[in-house]
């Protein structure tokens, strides 16, 4: 990637004091350097602009002054110059030695809240600060340097083959790099899309949300503060994953799978021992029901039957089976958690180690955090759940009215909230052995109710289970199972960040 350098320097001079009783008013200039001036255009080019002001902190941080706005007349030099007044309400202590704190634009509060504009990062974003230490006792440095804190991308994004800019389309980028990520939230527009990053070097990270498809791309890049680069990406889509981006703790994020896990069993052997293809179903709102192979299951890992499993009992390490079991015998459960998401899923990557189950804290923080409703889809009973910065159609939040809470056609899912990053969970049900319970296709509303397995086992009187969600239409719950034979549902998530 090329780069561009923009301004790394500023030097500030005191050129008048004054007292006003109490209080002390500082006029300093701030010139650029040759190399580089402040507020980013379209080109790399930085200089100050009407209206902008800095901050300076001092008294080890107990004071802080903004300065007053600048006017056209307090700036000079083609822009590479300003005049920045501090009207301090009392007089700073100042003492020689202690350390004062410049940052431009004062504005800035972090790297949260971004939107991909040129006009915001110009305002907010584009940061520099300098603590330079008091020399001259009751007098601010006369001479201090500015250094920009972040790097700029400059952001212009295809398909994998490159034949379809999708930069226009783009509502929602994350940028995950040395520890952090950075979201970005914008209107779809023309591009490029604009995003201020912490300083780093090694692999970065990038997704991409359109519509309902999710893009990503992984480069290996060192980003230095005080440069904008323009970078041309060609992303792949993640096969099998919803766009929308959804906060499970305060600092991970994940995206959901299109739709239940299922393990699919083909062939015409009586039992079938052949071990299943793992996918997702077709869309949100698909689910097997009191259907093959979820009724069929003969033993460990086996069905008597071609179909689809998508209830399965707690997954162990004692029995390799991922909880496609008939057996009642609490042993049969105990061990050490395996996670449905080590598996290759056919239309989810077809890696393994992709996709991974929640635990039961993240669906905690998910439910006290995210906005969720009952709903029926596509005729189908189960919770709606909107991801961070939903900006598709409103839903009615809670349960109350029962699956009828929220009515959705299925065109209207898919326009109105699916391609807004919004999820599905169907009210699937439970099974015991091959036996199904609150099955989806009951025709009362009492008889249906969504069971899903979190990643945190749970252990009681010498029966083996875990943690689970539960919701049905008196709400949305979170429950702990001592029964793993109990079948229920999986739905899987990639980690964001």
């Amino acid at each position: 990637m090329a780069a561009l350098i923009v301004a790394v320097a500023a030097l500030t001079a005191c050129s008048k004091e004054e007292m006003g009783g109490d209080g002390l008013t500082f006029t300093t200039t701030v010139q650029m350097p040759a190399g580089g001036t402040k507020a980013l255009d379209v080109h790399g080019v930085k200089t100050f602009a009407v209206g902008e002001r800095i901050k300076v902190t001092c008294d080890d941080g107990s004071m802080t002054c903004t300065s007053e706005a600048l006017t056209s007349a307090d700036i000079s030099a083609d822009g590479k110059a300003a005049k920045f007044t501090f009207n301090f309400a009392s007089a700073p202590t100042l003492s020689s030695g202690s350390i004062v704190t410049y940052e431009y634009p004062a504005a800035h509060s972090g790297l949260g809240g971004q939107d991909g504009t040129l006009d915001s990062l110009q305002s907010t974003y584009d940061y520099a600060s300098c603590s330079p230490t008091v020399s001259v006792t009751g007098q601010l440095p006369t001479n201090i340097t500015l250094a920009n804190q972040y790097a700029i991308l400059k952001l212009n994004l295809k398909n994998s083959d490159g034949s379809v800019d999708i930069t226009d389309g783009v509502r929602q980028l994350t940028v995950t790099l040395g520890g952090q990520t950075v979201t970005v939230n914008r209107t779809p527009a023309e591009g490029p899309v604009y995003v201020a990053v912490p300083a780093a070097s090694g692999t970065i990270v990038f997704y991409a949300a359109k519509g309902k498809d999710l893009y990503t791309k992984s480069v290996s890049q060192t980003l230095t503060a005080g440069h904008l680069y323009p970078v041309n990406l060609r992303m792949s889509i993640v096969e099998g994953a919803l766009s929308g981006l959804f906060s499970v703790s305060a600092s991970k994020k994940v995206y959901f799978s299109q739709g239940n896990l299922m393990a699919v069993f083909i062939g015409s052997s009586d039992p079938i021992y052949t071990p299943p293809t793992w996918k997702f179903a077709d869309n949100q709102w698909g689910c097997v029901g009191n259907a093959a192979a979820n009724n069929a299951i003969t033993g460990t890992g086996t069905v008597s039957t071609g179909g689809a499993v998508d209830l399965f009992g707690w997954s162990a390490t004692n029995y390799n089976t991922y909880g496609i079991d008939s057996s009642t015998y609490g042993q049969h459960y105990r061990g050490d958690f395996r996670d449905w998401g080590t598996n290759a899923i056919s239309n989810g990557g077809n890696t393994a180690n992709l996709w991974s189950t929640m635990s039961d804290t993240e669906w905690d923080y998910l439910k006290s955090h995210a906005t969720w409703g009952m709903a029926t889809v596509a005729d189908v009973c189960g919770l709606i759940i909107l991801p961070d910065n939903y900006s598709g159609t409103a839903i009615t939040s809670g349960h109350g009215s029962g699956w009828n809470t929220n009515i959705i056609n299925a065109s209207s899912w898919a326009s109105g909230y699916e391609a807004y990053g919004a999820v599905f969970l169907p009210a699937a049900g439970y099974r015991t052995r091959t036996t199904m319970f609150y099955d989806p296709s009951s025709v009362h509303d009492s008889d249906k109710r969504g069971y899903y397995w979190s990643s945190r086992s749970y252990e009681y009187g010498g029966n083996y289970g875990g943690y689970f969600v539960l919701f049905d239409i008196t709400g949305f719950s979170s429950e702990y199972d001592s029964q793993g034979h109990i079948g229920k549902s999986v739905r899987l998530v990639r980690v964001a960040n």
